[in-house]
């Protein structure tokens, strides 16, 4: 039987598994913007030399996750309040420019197609006890809001 849809294996360094741990951590909240990388203290963590570490942080600093200051180390990268908003901004104009799309290309079998998934979802997050009832009531309001914005018509829950 050929594997024609089973990726290779990829062997990863150290450094790349570190990198990826750190990206976790800041992705999840562990290491909160403006929280320093201190490598001694990282290396010891992971259980790995601080060669990885160092090697690791320069990739997140490259990728925009970290920042260095000369005499002080490296820091999660701890956006400022006027790149906040430009982000903030631009994610308008983006969402403005969904929400167009959605309306000029919207017909009804879109509109059964995602009453169909929302009922899936909802079905399997209540059923997998992912959420709680509130937290499920909460998501689907947002997202029957949305609907009902697009649609012109209310949502039956």
């Amino acid at each position: 039987m050929p594997l024609t849809e089973v990726q290779p294996v990829k062997t990863r360094t150290f450094s790349e598994e570190v990198a990826e741990r750190l990206r976790e951590a800041i992705r999840n909240g562990s290491l909160g913007a403006g929280s320093r990388l201190v490598e001694q203290e990282v290396a010891e963590q992971l259980g790995v030399s601080r060669v990885p570490v160092r090697e690791a942080i320069q990739m997140l600093v490259e990728e925009g996750m970290v920042r260095k200051a000369p005499h002080r180390g490296a820091y999660v990268y701890l956006p400022t309040a006027y790149e906040i908003e430009e982000i903030s901004s631009l994610r308008v104009v983006l969402e403005c420019f969904v929400v167009e799309r959605v309306i000029q290309n919207w017909n009804r079998a879109h509109e059964e197609r995602l009453r169909s998934i929302r009922g899936t979802v909802e079905k399997r997050l209540l059923d997998e006890g992912i959420y709680t009832d509130a937290q499920a009531d909460e998501l689907f309001a947002l997202i029957d809001t949305k609907l009902e914005i697009v649609t012109g018509e209310e949502v039956a829950s």
